[in-house]
């Protein structure tokens, strides 16, 4: 028969255990952020293809706004691989209400084999207005690994007669 007490004179090993798993599980989790495998961008992840690199794919600017314009014009969009291994940049597309209006020139991202961790690329948006003015509208799709990361850069454009 256990003796009376005993379930109370344990209480601060088991109390002090219990600390110690919740200290292990935070530095756990603080490990799995700063290596960017969970938290901001919730696409981020382990490359698909296998690696175990997270992919971070970042672009500049982030929006794009043609001014006032009565001709073509052409917006450079800095695409980089901030994450750790390779990425292999798809090709960028247009989508939105007025995407005809916008074309996105990718070749010097999708002409490479892999873009390498640190190294950039760029994508070039033109912008052809049509005969009317007025505003016109759509987003910059640039994905990588077979879309298992995107990121979206809205674009603007206001169209005057010249």
């Amino acid at each position: 028969m256990a003796e009376k007490g005993s379930f109370w004179s344990s209480l601060p090993g088991v109390l002090t255990g219990i600390a110690g798993l919740a200290t292990a599980v935070v530095a756990l989790i603080s490990l799995a952020v700063s290596q960017g495998w969970i938290g901001e961008g919730g696409g981020d992840g382990a490359d698909p293809a296998g690696g175990d690199a997270p992919i971070r794919l970042e672009v500049e600017p982030s929006a794009i706004e043609f001014q006032p314009v009565p001709t073509a014009r052409e917006e450079t969009v800095r695409v980089t691989n901030d994450g750790t291994g390779p990425l292999q940049v798809d090709e960028p597309r247009i989508t939105g209400p007025d995407k005809d209006q916008f074309e996105a020139d990718g070749d010097d991202c999708t002409s490479r084999e892999s873009l390498p961790a640190g190294q950039s690329c760029e994508v070039v948006v033109t912008f052809d207005p049509p005969s009317t003015p007025g505003r016109s509208s759509a987003t910059l799709v640039v994905s990588a690994n077979e879309e298992a990361r995107s990121v979206e850069v809205p674009i603007e454009a206001t169209t005057v007669l010249g």
